[in-house]
């Protein structure tokens, strides 16, 4: 229901926003990048890992409550099929203040490529 109702308003939106921005990079997170076909307006895919012990402890810290049904959930994600198409790993297994860190030392890199 998601793909065929709500999320074509979502990626015309995501669309027009791209169109009038001047900035050099423009980072857009999209849960269903591949799925959605929004792959195809991004010259580089950031994938995004955390230890699976890491994210539980993670959710269970947010949302006491709702954890294990996130955890299901997450199990259902579709991130390794898509492997081959991203661009570059990123590892998410620290703090956040090292999480920003490499963050912006990789926004940085892709600058100095611009």
């Amino acid at each position: 229901i998601w793909l065929k109702t709500l999320f074509p308003i979502v990626k015309n939106i995501i669309y027009q926003q791209l169109l009038k921005s001047k900035a050099k990079i423009i980072l857009i997170e999209v849960p269903l990048l591949f799925q959605g076909k929004l792959d195809s307006l991004c010259d580089v895919i950031l994938g995004v890992e955390s230890p699976q012990n890491l994210q539980k402890e993670r959710l269970y810290a947010r949302n006491p409550k709702n954890a294990d049904a996130l955890m299901v959930l997450n199990e259902r994600n579709l991130y390794h099929q898509y492997l081959p198409y991203v661009t570059e790993r990123l590892i998410n297994e620290g703090n956040i203040t090292t999480w920003k860190k490499l963050v912006e030392q990789k926004l940085k890199t892709y600058l100095r490529e611009i």
